[in-house]
């Protein structure tokens, strides 16, 4: 299963998509972020490849918020009660 995994990142906080090795974007708003790994998942999923989007803290914490085949699509939630503190984020 491919995963797209947002997260916030770096001394900005700035929210990413975090595909395996590779990092995607700097967006304002984790509901932002949340939008375009679905957007992009759902093109995987389309292509026949599962996929989901995860929120994951820098602790490693993770919270499934997506997933191809399950949930809605266009993405039309609230932003995530899980979101990470200022004390989670790296330097």
């Amino acid at each position: 299963m491919r995963e797209y995994a947002v997260t916030r990142r770096g001394r900005s906080g700035r929210w990413m998509v975090v595909i395996g090795e590779k990092t995607y974007g700097e967006y304002l708003s984790e509901f932002a972020a949340i939008q375009d790994a679905v957007d992009a998942a759902y093109e995987d999923g389309r292509k026949g490849r599962a996929s989901r989007v995860v929120i994951r803290a820098t602790d490693g914490t993770e919270s499934v918020r997506w997933v191809y085949g399950q949930d809605a699509y266009p993405y039309h939630e609230t932003p995530s009660a899980f979101t990470i503190s200022d004390d989670q984020r790296t330097t």
